[in-house]
Parts: structure tokens; sequence; C-alpha cells
């Protein structure tokens, strides 16, 4: 995805790591989402919604998920069969098992972070962050906080109005599948998680989004849309796919005490933009 024009949360399907309260939420270094007027980022997308889990079932029996073996991009069922195999061939990944010489990336003002390879590419378009393999942004990870006026929503239907934002960019875009998850921390949350697919830059791609919600806000009159996700191209979906859940399960927030920010993330962040070292001056993270 290219950040040079309207912001793309494009999607893939590939994230399967959770989400915890408030882990997308704070400021972003341009963009700011405690700007709690309800607007939104102007996202790409397309085609009609489906029912929950509208794709059959996935077989039982599934090929190696090899470059060799892409699945055509006109079978639907195949291409989750392929993707969740790739996926389970991955191994347990962690904010502990991030690799030595990745980069840690501050995500939010108020020190949430994800770690990236090398040369890999990030940055802030409106109140979304976003990590790409390359310029041209054909895989890439993304962190989306915002707020969208009224307090009626659900994780449904803030998932169907970022797919329907998506639309305006991508406007051959399907969902393949979407579902709901409770959280398993006992917080309340409900996790949308929505597969899709795409043409970007005439590659067929794929991608997941997964939308958090808790509650709206009955006294400011407007609900969070906090969603992350990755996309990448059907041919990559087997050398990237372990890489971006690698990236997605690194993501981390502070938590406890009274401030957003986090004195160690804080220091650790500044320190390797070159800083000699970095503190927190309420929720934000200083460099100096």
């Amino acid at each position: 995805m290219n950040r040079a024009g309207s912001t793309r949360t494009t999607a893939c399907l590939l994230a399967l790591a959770f989400v915890l309260a408030g882990a997308c939420e704070g400021k972003f270094d341009s963009g700011d989402p405690a700007d709690q007027s309800g607007s939104t980022t102007d996202f790409d997308t397309s085609g009609p919604l489906l029912e929950d889990d509208a794709v059959a079932p996935a077989k039982d029996v599934k090929p190696p998920p090899t470059p060799g073996n892409v699945p055509s991009y006109d079978d639907d069922q195949a291409i989750l069969d392929y993707c969740e195999a790739v996926l389970m061939q991955c191994p347990p990944l962690s904010q502990s098992t991030v690799p030595a010489g990745w980069d840690m990336l501050m995500v939010t003002e108020s020190g949430c972070t994800v770690h990236a390879p090398p040369g890999w590419l990030h940055g802030v378009d409106g109140v979304t962050f976003e990590v790409t393999k390359d310029a041209a942004g054909t895989a890439g990870y993304f962190v989306l906080a915002t707020y969208v006026p009224g307090t009626d929503w659900n994780e449904a239907t803030l998932a169907d109005y970022l797919y329907q934002e998506l639309l305006n960019d991508y406007p051959d875009m399907k969902i393949l599948k979407a579902e709901t998850f409770t959280d398993s921390f006992g917080l309340g949350l409900k996790i949308r998680v929505v597969s899709v697919k795409f043409t970007q830059g005439g590659l067929p791609t794929v991608g997941v989004l997964r939308v958090v919600h808790y509650e709206c806000s009955m006294i400011l009159g407007n609900c969070p849309l906090t969603s992350t996700g990755v996309w990448v191209p059907l041919a990559e979906v087997a050398s990237l796919s372990c890489t971006l859940a690698q990236i997605d399960a690194s993501l981390r927030c502070p938590s406890g005490g009274g401030s957003d920010c986090s004195e160690g993330e804080c220091d650790t962040y500044c320190k390797s933009q070159g800083y000699s070292s970095g503190s927190c001056v309420g929720d934000d993270c200083q460099c100096g």
C-alpha cells in the first residue's frame, strides 16, 4: 500500500495474534485520535458484505504451503485453507521471540511499540500507523485508532464501516470470512476478524483486518474505532506470513500506573533513534 495517497489500511489473512484492551489507543505522532470529533481516516474498499462464516469450513486435508502451490485467486475457500496452513507452520510468536536486530518502532506517543525487520519502512498517515516491506507498500502491517460518531456501534458494524471505507480505494475488495471472538483475558472485548482479498498494484492480494470493541461513550457521543491488520500479495503468503505475524505479536503498550507512557520503552525507543535518552512527560515520550 502506498502511503502517498489516502490512508490504506488494507489487510491480510495473517493476523491471528491477540489484541488487548487499549492496545491501539493513544495519540499518533500525527493525527490525534484524542480529538474525539468523530472524524475517521479515508480508507479504501469495495464489494458486498458476506454473512458470518459465509465460506464453507476448511477441508480436513490441506496441501503443504509452499510458493509452488499458491491457490487460484478465484477460489475463495482454497485461499482461506492455504493461508491457515501457512500460519500453522509458523513457530510460536510473542514479544519475546522478536529476532535480534529488528527495529523497535514507536506506534503512539503514549508508548505503544512494535518491532519490524531492518529496512522495512514505517510512518503515520492520518490516524493510521503503517509498517511496509518497501516503498511500493505491497505488504505490511497497520494500527488504526480513531473515533466514529454515535453510540450504537458494535464490533460487527464497526468492521463493516471500515470495510466500506476501504472500498473507496479498492472497489474489487471482497470479504472471504468474518467472525467475532471474545477476548481470552476476561476483559469483555469483542474482536471482529475480517478476511479479505483485493487487487493492489495489479497484484492479487489477501489480508485480514481486526477490529477491537469494548464500549462507546454516551458522554462524548462517539465510539472508538480500533483496528490492526496485515496485507500481502497472494504469491508471497508463504514467504511473508510468519514475518508479518511476528510484527503483530510484538505490539506492546504501557500498562498500569497513572501514565500511559513507559519510561523503559520510551528510553529504549529514543536511544534507537540516536538520542542519548528518553523519558516520559505525562503521557508523552520525550527524547533528548
